[in-house]
């Protein structure tokens, strides 16, 4: 019976190796309690009829001598107060039944770095406040333009450079641009994406922060004129063909948009998006929200409903901060009655008429042509509704996610939310190392942008073409 103590760690300070001489010298000792009683034991012969035989005063005092041991040990511990140190006997005292039933091998992995922590000394403590999360207007990088449309003024906030690809976006009832998408494009991994495409924030009317209400005379678009105003937004940075981001009231808009210029919307990421016009029971909450809207503003009974609207059930206890900076901006930033004509439009909208059809040859004009990625969180209230609108896309080239743990999935998980969107924009073609070959090799990038690229490597049409470099 041997035992052997080897310590993996070639950049371990002089200290550990000293400490970890004496864990061997340890281990070295009950070896030699338990050899030096097995002898004495063994050597003066049991008595007769005694109850206690030599096996068993044998495990008694090897047992005894790991007492003795370990309380051994204990007391250099307390003694030494070495940080490496402390981690060898705490392996040791975690694989001692190991050391000592099976004393063939014993390893002590060390992870301890390659520094000594001899001279870090703890002086004091002091406790500092988390920087408070806010929404704010106050980005230099987004430009906001006023556009005139057949139904009124639409402010639209651009960020990115505009010769680059067009993302659009468009915002849920009871946010805006800031309070819906400056969070999440501002993440740190959509900074690549803010390199190499332009955003196109959409604020339905009299939503943006800061609004003015809107006349008395002035009668709100529907849903499907809302849609039509997108033409004007187009017309007016020339834009050929979008990529369109929506959520909930906006990814409605989005794609009505999507199903009267199929031409004009490239791909659709749909988050929490209802394809159905509104039921009974969520007709008479809205109708009665928009109506404290009116007379009496942002009652506590509306705020929880958008609240319940946008996060689900049970945010208070998952996400508290992020509950408050909700709450208040709700009550700060919203206009009201502004918002009540936005949700009255909502509430009677038509349903989409879209069908899944299996027929090959009747796709087009059923459902919508172009590649859809339909997203919704596990907590949100709108997974059915989310269930429903997928049943009706075309499977081969739709998808159909749930994000775990949220209900806001853009504010609650906005890393998954990034990688999907970016493996989506890689699947039409899109890819990264397109746009870093503009300053090596002098690529005319508008010119791929408006006629090659929405063709390269598409999954619809499997055309593949070549990309002329210029000198």
């Amino acid at each position: 019976m041997s035992a052997r103590l080897i310590s993996i760690s070639e950049s371990a300070s002089t200290s550990f190796l000293n400490q970890s001489q004496l864990v061997s010298c340890s281990s070295s000792a009950s070896l030699l309690v338990f050899f030096i009683l097995k002898t004495f034991i063994t050597s003066s012969p049991p008595r007769e009829n005694s109850f206690v035989t030599v096996k068993g005063k044998l495990l008694f005092y090897f047992l005894f001598s790991i007492v003795c041991v370990d309380f051994w040990l204990y007391v250099q511990l307390l003694l030494n107060r070495n940080h490496g140190f402390t981690n060898v006997i705490t392996q040791l005292r975690k694989n001692h039944i190991t050391y000592y039933w099976n004393c063939n091998d014993i390893v002590i992995f060390s992870t301890m770095p390659s520094d000594s922590m001899d001279d870090i000394e703890l002086k004091n403590i002091q406790m500092q406040m988390a920087s408070s999360r806010s929404l704010s207007r106050d980005d230099p990088t987004i430009e906001e333009i006023r556009v005139e449309t057949d139904r009124g003024c639409l402010m639209v906030a651009v960020q990115g450079s505009r010769n680059k690809p067009a993302i659009l976006t468009y915002h849920d009832l009871g946010l805006n641009y800031i309070s819906c998408f400056q969070a999440f494009f501002n993440f740190s991994e959509m900074r690549a994406l803010l390199e190499n495409f332009c955003v196109y924030h959409v604020n339905a009317p009299g939503q943006e922060e800061g609004a003015t209400p809107l006349p008395e005379d002035y009668e709100y678009p529907t849903m499907d004129e809302l849609a039509a105003q997108l033409n004007f937004v187009l017309s007016h940075f020339g834009l050929r063909t979008v990529i369109g981001l929506g959520v909930g009231a906006g990814g409605n808009v989005l794609a009505r948009f999507a199903l009267g210029h199929p031409d004009k919307v490239e791909a659709l990421c749909l988050i929490n998006v209802v394809s159905t016009q509104a039921g009974w029971i969520e007709w008479g909450y809205q109708k009665l929200n928009a109506r404290y809207l009116k007379s009496k503003g942002m009652t506590q009974g509306v705020l929880d409903y958008l609240m319940w609207h946008h996060f689900g059930r049970g945010t208070e206890e998952r996400n508290h901060d992020l509950v408050q900076v909700y709450r208040s901006y709700f009550e700060r930033c919203v206009q009201p009655g502004n918002l009540a004509r936005f949700i009255d439009s909502y509430i009677r909208r038509t349903d989409l008429n879209m069908t899944r059809c299996t027929d090959a040859n009747r796709k087009e004009g059923l459902t919508l042509a172009m590649p859809v990625m339909n997203i919704t969180g596990s907590l949100s209230p709108h997974v059915d509704d989310t269930v429903t609108l997928n049943s009706r896309l075309d499977p081969t080239n739709s998808s159909w996610m749930k994000i775990s743990d949220c209900g806001m999935v853009l504010e609650e998980q906005p890393s998954k939310i990034s990688e999907a969107l970016r493996l989506f924009l890689q699947g039409l073609g899109y890819d990264w190392w397109l746009y870093n070959m503009q300053n090596e090799n002098n690529i005319n990038m508008e010119i791929i942008y408006k006629r090659f690229l929405p063709y390269v490597v598409n999954p619809r049409t499997h055309i593949v073409w070549k990309i002329m470099i210029t000198n």
